[in-house]
């Protein structure tokens, strides 16, 4: 039998797939009114990519993902509902299991 996970695996479990969403929630709110006009493209376009970066996309995946976000960032109104956070909790929550043999989902523990 394996090791139990450490607090930090099971809380990278837990949010890593949402901490994206929480993330580009939080830029939108951040990028309100006219500014998300001005600027929101550009930073949805940079946290998009490096988001998907982190998450294991290979480049047309980021191009997709980089694109969706600075669009989000960039529609006006969009800031009281968290689009991002929900369409990430719900990619998570339908996930097909892994088949057995594939390497857990979580980051190895940390060297003490």
């Amino acid at each position: 039998m394996g090791e139990a996970p450490t607090f930090w695996q099971r809380l990278y479990a837990a949010l890593g797939p949402v901490a994206g969403g929480m993330l580009l929630d939080g830029l939108d709110i951040a990028t309100f009114g006219p500014m998300g006009i001005y600027v929101g493209w550009a930073v949805g376009a940079a946290v998009g990519w490096w988001l998907a970066g982190i998450y294991g996309f290979r480049t047309a995946g980021r191009l997709a993902i980089a694109l969706a976000a600075a669009l989000y960032l960039t529609v006006p109104f969009s800031e009281p509902f968290p689009v991002a956070t929900a369409v990430s909790a719900a990619s998570r929550f339908f996930r097909q299991p892994s088949p057995a043999g594939e390497p857990p989902e979580h980051p190895p523990a940390p060297e003490a």
